[in-house]
This record gives structure tokens, sequence and C-alpha cells, in this order.
């Protein structure tokens, strides 16, 4: 039988995308393209009047457009990097159907929209400022939605967990109940963290913004700090309401087996040994008795916050 004829030409090909999944580029192309497009997002049309043309004739605004680039560059490399953690939810834990999914994306986006309503809005000489504001809100909706329907899907799969988790079933599937309650937490806590940054990060832009503001104005009360400091708040909240009743019940689920495989012996006299195994499967679980470490779980929730904060001690802003 005759052999195929080759085709050095997709042999080439095929050898081309090996050695360029190997060598990385692949994952900093979407950083390329991010910060570029973040660059151009805030030059495009900048000049296009006097006083914009003096806004973006000083250093502050300059920072201001590269920490766009950089936040853009995020949004690309969490939107590509939470996409295998979301499959794996769908094919491990649960595949949430599509009209509630539709449902809580809106939701998710009526709960920003309420968030940046109370936050005034400042008249700068930017042309085009209006549009590119929408545009990275819209960036930042965009960048934390993947986190949002994540943690959504969890949640979804820790109440039926809840509502089905008796105890002999949860005798007889041990293993697979604890891999997939410790696979739950680790993408939970990925999901607190990326979103945390992309708000931390949006924060920081808003800060730029200001001090570049405050670079042409020479006025304090222009921008005050009170702005700042509520744009950090704001996201804070829209956190607390995604993440913590989502770990407040993994909390309870872990718990729940926990309570069922080391139940409390009948003569309520548990010995050492009771307390060995409970003590390892609560560390397995990462079942917090302390305070501090309760608290360290929670923190980056707290970090668009923080980050509001830190905005403040960015060169050149003044309080």
């Amino acid at each position: 039988m005759p052999k195929p004829p080759s085709c050095p030409t997709t042999f080439r090909a095929i050898r081309i995308i090996g050695d360029w999944r190997r060598s990385g580029l692949a994952t900093v192309m979407p950083t390329l393209i991010g910060f570029v497009a973040g660059i151009a997002l805030t030059r495009a049309y900048a000049t296009a009047t006097i006083e914009s043309a003096l806004f973006t004739d000083t250093s502050s605004f300059a920072v201001w457009s590269i920490l766009v680039g950089f936040e853009c560059a995020l949004w690309l490399n969490i939107w590509i990097g939470l996409q295998p953690v979301n499959t794996q939810i769908k094919e491990k834990l649960i595949n949430s159907p599509f009209l509630p999914s539709l449902l809580i994306l809106l939701l998710f986006a009526l709960l920003i929209r309420v968030a940046l309503y109370f936050y005034p809005s400042i008249d700068s000489p930017l042309y085009g400022q209006f549009f590119r504001s929408q545009i990275l809100h819209l960036g930042t909706f965009a960048a934390l939605l993947p986190g949002a329907l994540g943690a959504w899907r969890i949640r979804v799969w820790l109440n039926q967990f809840k509502d089905e988790g008796a105890p002999d079933a949860i005798d007889s599937r041990a293993g697979p109940i604890l891999s997939d309650l410790l696979f739950a937490g680790r993408a939970l806590q990925q999901f607190l963290l990326f979103s945390s940054a992309v708000v931390v990060v949006a924060v920081l832009r808003v800060g730029a913004f200001r001090n570049a503001f405050l670079d042409y104005t020479a006025r304090a009360d222009a921008f005050p700090v009170d702005l700042l400091l509520l744009y950090g708040l704001l996201f804070t909240i829209v956190l607390s309401f995604i993440y913590l009743p989502i770990l407040a019940r993994l909390a309870e689920c872990k718990r729940q087996v926990r309570e069922t495989l080391y139940p409390m012996p009948d003569d309520g006299r548990p010995n050492e040994d009771w307390y060995n195994a409970r003590d390892r499967l609560g560390q397995l679980l990462q079942i917090s008795r302390n305070p501090i470490e309760k608290i360290q779980s929670t923190l980056p929730i707290f970090g668009p916050l923080l980050g509001s904060i830190l905005a403040l001690f960015l060169p050149g802003i003044g309080i």
C-alpha cells in the first residue's frame, strides 16, 4: 500500500504552533494586546481640543494611561485564565442551565450599575471622557463576570449538597465529596482573589486619574478624596454581596461533612483517636477555628477599600 504523500507545510505549521506554545509567548500576547488597547483607549482623540491637549500634556496623565493599559491586560488574562476553572466546575460539580445563568448575569450587572449610580461623575477636560469611562466600567464588569458566574455555580451546588447531603450518602461517597469540597474552596478563593485584583486596579486607576486631574486644575476640591474612598467602598460592598454568603455556605457544608463522618459518640465521651481524626479532617477541609484565619480568608473582599487608601499615596496625589 503506497504511503500518503507528505506535506512539509503542514508539518512545519504544527511544529511552529508547538514551539509557540512551549515558548510561553501565547500567554504574553493577551498582555501585549490588552496593554496596547488600553493605551489606545486613553490616547485616541485625546488632543481634539486645546483643553484636552493641555490635560494630556502631563506626566500624571501618562501614568494614568499606562495604568489603564495594564488594567486592560489584566482583564484579558483573567478572562482567559478563569475559563478552564469554570469548565471544570461545569464538569465536576454542576452545569447550570442557561436562563438562570442569564438572570444572574442581569442581576450582577444591575448590582454594579446601582453601585456606580451613587458615584458622582467628574467633568474633566479630557475629550470623550464619558465614553472612555463607560468603556472602562464595561471592561471591569466583563472581567468580574467569569468569577461571579463561577461563584454562583458553586453556590447552586452547595445548596443542592446541603439539601441532599444525607448521612448515608456522605458515608458512601466520602472520598469524592471531600475532593469536590476542596475543589470548590480552591475555585472560590481563586475567583475572589482575581475579582479583588480587578477592582483594586480599577481603584488605583481612578486614583491616578485624580492625580492627573489635580495636576491640571491645582484645586483639591475639584476631585475630593472622599470620592476615591467611596469608589473603593462601593466595590467592597459589591464583593461582599457576591462572595460572603457563598463562603459561609461552603464552611457550613464542610462542617456538615465533618459531623457526619465523625459524629459525637453516644456516651458523650470522645477519645483521643476521635479528636485526632476529627482535627485531621478539619485541617484537610480548612475549617478555621482561629479568628485570624477566618479574617485572612475574607481579606480579598476588602481589597477595593484598601486599594482606595493605597491610591492616596500614589506619586503626586495629595489629600
